[in-house]
C-alpha cells in the first residue's frame, strides 16, 4: 500500500467514525422570536403584520444547521378600505407559517454568522366587515424563501439572535422582514 493509499482509508475511517459518533450537548437548539412580518403588494400596499416563531434545530456539522420553524399570527394589519366616499374596515392576519431550512453558519467567537435557505408556507386571512355582515378570505403561498442572521452567545447555552428574511415573493406579494430571537442550545 502506498502512502495516498493508506491516507484515503485514513481519511474514510476517520469520516466513517465521525458520522457514528452521538450528538453531543449544543447539537439540538430551540429559538422563540417575534418577526416584523412586512407584507408588500406591488405599489399598492406596504404593511406590517406581527408573528411568533418558534424553530427547532439541529446542527449536522459545526458549519450547516438544518431547521424547522412554525409560527402564527399575534398583531394584526388593520385598515379601511374607502372608496367612492364610504369606507369599509378590514384585517389581515396571518393564520400560520412553516418552513424547513438549511443553514449555512461560521462561529467567530461568541458571534455566529450564517445564512438560510429553505422553503415556506405560510396562511394568510383578510376579513371585512361592513353593517354587521362579515366576509373573510384565505390565501396561501408557499416558496424559496432565504436570509441572513447573526447569534450572539450570553453563555454556552443561551443566545440571542437577529435576522432579515424574504419568506415569499409570488403573485405580486412579497412577505420579508426582520426577527428577534433567544435561543438555547441542548
Amino acid at each position: 500500500m502506498n502512502y495516498k493509499n493508506i491516507c484515503s482509508a485514513t481519511l474514510l475511517g476517520a469520516s466513517a467514525l465521525a458520522c457514528a459518533a452521538e450528538p453531543k450537548a449544543g447539537d439540538f437548539y430551540v429559538e422563540a422570536g417575534y418577526t416584523f412580518l412586512n407584507l408588500e403588494s406591488g405599489s399598492t400596499y406596504d404593511d406590517d403584520l406581527g408573528v411568533g416563531i418558534v424553530k427547532f434545530g439541529y446542527n449536522a456539522h459545526e458549519n450547516l444547521a438544518v431547521e424547522v420553524m412554525a409560527g402564527t399570527g399575534l398583531s394584526d394589519i388593520k385598515k379601511n378600505a374607502c372608496v367612492g366616499g364610504g369606507c369599509i374596515p378590514f384585517k389581515i392576519q396571518a393564520d400560520s407559517t412553516f418552513g424547513i431550512y438549511a443553514k449555512p453558519q461560521i462561529q467567530l467567537g461568541d458571534v455566529e454568522l450564517f445564512a438560510r435557505l429553505g422553503y415556506t408556507h405560510t396562511k394568510l386571512k383578510a376579513k371585512i366587515s361592513f353593517d354587521g355582515i362579515s366576509e373573510s378570505e384565505r390565501e396561501s403561498e408557499g416558496g424559496f424563501s432565504f436570509g441572513v442572521g447573526v447569534n450572539y452567545s450570553l453563555t454556552k447555552q443561551w443566545y440571542v439572535q437577529a435576522d432579515y428574511m424574504r419568506y415569499c415573493d409570488k403573485k405580486g406579494i412579497e412577505l420579508s422582514g426582520p426577527s428577534i430571537s433567544v435561543g438555547y442550545r441542548f
